[in-house]
């Protein structure tokens, strides 16, 4: 698959319909499209980057806020999603407003074991591989696709196109380039929006996937075996199944 390379530092997946006027579009066709097409990797392998600002005054109380210092009080996520037909990797950095980074941690299954590394504090933690516990960026999607009619329309406040869809209370907005099929943005209710900032087809398989350096540290990560706990009753300290 071909890629393309579009302003603002974003790369695409060159698919075909692409610009099309908006008059061209059904609303829902251009999520449908991104959600069956772009998304999907057993056409194709996906990475997909998305950046994301979090001002801590609608995350922590007044007081809470106003003991933070100036640049603790906006953080900004960085997550970078490779996924193939097999593979699913998720790397979430955070930075504060200084520009230095917080957390970086790289999430994904390999050879039989699901690793978690944080970059940060030099350490890691592995378990058995268990299904559900890697999930692709189209299956925290697919919930929103169930049911109901999408709607769209025109959004000032961005200068973006949208396609509206939802679950039971909780809503999720696809932000397109006016008049195209350009994948911009989305937000989910009650997260700040994410912008997309890189999307394409091409995946550095050897970093997306590198295993924890030699001076890695191994550390139980609470709740990747919280997690893994309610998958199949618990894990103990060393990383095995319990009996």
């Amino acid at each position: 698959m071909k890629i393309k390379t579009f302003a603002l530092g974003i790369t695409t997946l060159a698919l075909s319909g692409l610009c099309l006027a908006a008059n061209a579009f059904e609303i829902g066709e251009r999520s449908a499209k991104l959600f069956n097409d772009v998304l999907d990797t057993s056409k194709h392998n996906l990475h997909l980057v998305v950046v994301q600002k979090i001002d801590m005054s609608e995350v922590l109380s007044q007081e809470a806020f106003q003991a933070l210092k100036p640049y603790q009080r906006v953080r900004y996520n960085r997550f970078e999603y490779n996924e193939t037909s097999a593979l699913s990797a998720e790397r979430q950095t955070t930075y504060d407003g200084a520009g230095r980074i917080v957390k970086d941690v790289n999430s994904f299954a390999k050879g039989g074991q699901w690793y978690s590394i944080d970059y940060v504090n030099k350490t890691f933690d592995r378990l058995p591989e268990l299904p559900g516990m890697t999930r692709s960026i189209a299956d925290q999607f697919s919930p929103y696709f169930a049911d109901g009619m999408p709607e769209g329309g025109f959004e000032e406040i961005t200068g973006y196109d949208f396609d509206r869809r939802y679950k039971a209370d909780k809503e999720i907005y696809f932000y397109f380039t006016k008049g195209t099929d350009q994948f911009r943005a989305y937000t989910i209710t009650g997260t700040p929006r994410y912008n997309v900032m890189e999307i394409s087809d091409q995946i550095d398989m050897e970093k997306a996937f590198a295993l924890p350096p030699e001076d890695f540290k191994r550390q139980a990560n609470e709740a990747m075996r919280s997690y893994a706990a309610k998958l199949v009753g618990g894990f103990n300290n060393t990383g095995k199944k319990k009996k």
